[in-house]
């Protein structure tokens, strides 16, 4: 049964991809196997006042593939910029493009396609945007279909 839903979930992910945007430049469609060509980082964070283990890779890696500046790129004007993430369900969330960068905030942001081992339920994934630091999930984006890096007017 465990190899069956394991394919599933492998199908899923080849066919849900992660669009991401950028304002005034590219826009990138990442497969799964391209995301699985980026660096992982595990992380451990509180959902429904449990501790979990995410593992995934870096929303500022994605981003910077997609040709968004980070470290000393990121100030002046540049501050004004944010990132729209977008469920396939609709739900939307919008961030400072700070809270991605390491030089701003400590918290890690993920873009996870497993959780305490096993892939993403279809509920949840096969993408969910988390952020480590945050006391509630509410801006947790499950279903990631977009990423879209815009500048407020």
């Amino acid at each position: 049964m465990l190899c069956v839903l394991t394919l599933i979930v492998a199908a899923q992910l080849q066919a849900w991809p992660v669009e991401v945007s950028v304002e005034g430049g590219q826009t990138v469609t990442f497969t799964a196997a391209d995301l699985a060509g980026l660096p992982r980082l595990d992380v451990r964070a509180t959902e429904g006042g449990q501790p979990h283990t995410f593992s995934g890779v870096r929303v500022s890696a994605v981003l910077e593939r997609a040709g968004v500046k980070f470290g000393r790129s990121l100030r002046g004007p540049a501050l004004a910029q944010y990132l729209l993430a977008e469920g396939r369900d609709g739900y939307r969330v919008v961030y400072s493009l700070a809270e991605f960068d390491s030089a701003f905030a400590e918290q890690a942001a993920i873009l996870a396609d497993q959780m305490d081992g096993a892939p993403l339920t279809t509920e949840d994934g096969p993408w969910r945007l988390i952020l480590t630091r945050e006391k509630r999930g509410a801006r947790w984006v499950r279903q990631v279909s977009a990423l879209r890096v815009r500048t407020a007017p």
